[in-house]
């Protein structure tokens, strides 16, 4: 029986349901941490000094930023920037699937790209990676090897991802060796197509590169960590590839996604080396990823969701009757795996990156329910997704972090003092995991100030129960219970100097 014809409407269907679900994350993402860096860059700037900013100060090359500069200011809002993200990786996958000939190998793709809840994670946001995922799809999808263009597509594909981000210049290698076995030609034939467009990457690349070497990389060591030390890689490969990043890996369902991962690369890498069957994609794959961990760039999570490309390549040419039912287990571990990691990222709970896991709408909902008429709610917190909510709102609110500072938010602690017109004031501080945003003295004495506060009455509300905090405590020693903690001071009546910890500021 030929099941082809009836693959084909399956894929048309779960096409669309992918579409739908990108579509809807990036339209009601509140935002992460991250993301408010690039928000306050864009807002703060002209297009020219932003390009300054970035160039002097930054870890990351600029194009990413003025992309989102550019669709920002065409649509006045950062819900149609993620929008715009979530569409260019759909349109990249739907390319993809145009140039297989195999509905099953296109179900593959489908069911491990346009279903993986890691891609779902970061292509739906405003950070340099929503650009380089699609990008890297691309790049995995080369034109024939005897088109006139094949080399020149890959140059200038990796010119452009090399401006979106400096992974571009670790995975350049990888790709290379791998379109350099795909080409068919001789090797003087191969130089001389590689010449030209490889010297017009080096001639428009050259520039960026003094500015990686004598700047950016110098800033990654000194104030914003992009590399890490082997043992730290390792382990974040494995939470990531083998895991995936909307899942705790030491939970069942990361559990599950890890033995199903290694069930795929144990016959891919038993068909190459032992059955000698070849495969540049595993070739891609394994190159790729032994350049993140040795570089040390496989220790920062969201790096290695542009290892997911080059993974499901490699799965979805790995079809063997020889090791079908292997295969098929492997390929269901993985798939149950990544629908737990949907719902993670879908409900905003359990996910690896712990800025995600918010109860946003819940906790916005207690607070103004717990806001008092005719009393001053004044707001503290070391979060810049409720400092961003607060601002927006124009309440009173005090924040301490990396992503805004006192003279944005526009208020003081010292006007609060002088104010005494108001016959009630109530403080509410919002305290949320701290991650690495935020220094771990700086994180003691903010919540050392706030017990010195005197007031009438104080009642303390939990939100976000994290059902996996006791194994991330493993990790994480100071990982809570909930993501979300309210302490509402009613009546407070001291002086409230001490409170400065709270109001981040430039200085």
């Amino acid at each position: 029986m030929n099941i082809e014809p009836s693959l084909k409407h399956v894929n048309y269907i779960l096409l669309a349901i992918s579409a739908i679900l990108f579509i809807s994350i990036a339209y009601q993402s509140f935002g992460y941490d991250d993301e408010y860096y690039n928000v306050r860059l864009i807002t703060d700037h002209t297009i020219f000094s932003l390009i300054k900013e970035v160039e002097t100060s930054d870890v990351h090359p600029p194009l990413s930023y003025i992309i989102n500069f550019m669709v920002f200011r065409l649509f006045n809002n950062w819900s149609f920037v993620r929008v715009f993200s979530a569409i260019l990786f759909l349109g990249a996958l739907a390319y993809m699937l145009s140039k297989q000939k195999g509905n099953a190998t296109k179900l593959i793709i489908i069911l491990f790209l346009g279903f993986n809840p890691t891609i779902l994670l970061w292509a739906t946001s405003i950070r340099w990676y929503a650009y380089a995922i699609p990008l890297l799809i691309l790049l995995s999808t080369p034109p024939r090897n005897e088109s006139k263009y094949y080399w020149f597509f890959f140059f200038i594909g990796f010119l452009i991802l090399s401006y979106i981000g400096y992974i571009g210049i670790v995975l350049i290698v990888p790709y290379f060796v791998v379109y350099y076995l795909n080409d068919k030609n001789t090797f003087i034939h191969k130089l001389k197509r590689i010449t030209i467009p490889a010297v017009i990457y080096l001639l428009l690349y050259g520039y960026q590169l003094y500015i990686f070497k004598t700047v950016h990389q110098y800033n990654n060591v000194a104030d914003n960590q992009q590399t890490f030390d082997l043992k730290t890689s390792i382990l974040s490969y494995i939470s990531s590839v083998f895991s995936n990043q909307a899942v705790f890996p030491i939970s069942m369902a990361g559990i599950t996604s890890i033995i199903g991962t290694a069930l795929l690369l144990l016959v891919m890498y038993k068909q190459v080396l032992i059955n000698k069957v070849k495969s540049t994609t595993l070739l891609l794959f394994t190159l790729s990823s032994l350049l993140f961990v040795i570089t040390g760039v496989a220790g920062k999570l969201r790096n290695l969701v542009l290892l997911e490309v080059s993974k499901v390549t490699f799965i979805s040419n790995g079809i063997s009757n020889s090791y079908k039912y292997i295969l098929v287990l492997g390929f269901t571990l993985v798939f149950t795996a990544n629908i737990y990691g949907i719902y993670n990222v879908y409900t905003h709970q359990r996910t690896t990156k712990n800025a995600w896991n918010l109860p946003l709408n819940e906790s916005l909902t207690l607070m103004n329910k717990l806001a008092q008429a005719d009393t001053k709610e004044v707001y503290f917190t070391h979060h810049p997704t409720y400092t961003n909510y607060l601002i927006n709102k124009n309440l009173i609110s005090f924040y301490s972090g990396l992503y805004f500072d006192s003279a944005k938010i526009k208020t003081s602690i010292q006007a609060l003092n002088k104010d005494t017109l108001t016959p009630k004031m109530n403080f509410n501080f919002i305290v949320t995991y701290k991650g690495r945003s935020i220094d771990i003295n700086h994180y003691s004495h903010l919540l050392q100030t706030m017990q010195k506060v005197q007031c009438d009455s104080i009642k303390k509300f939990e939100l976000g129960y994290d059902s996996d905090y006791t194994l991330k405590q493993r990790s994480y020693p100071d990982y809570p219970k909930y993501t979300f903690v309210l302490y509402k001071y009613y009546g407070v009546k001291s002086d409230f100097s001490q409170l400065h910890e709270w109001e981040m500021s430039k200085d």
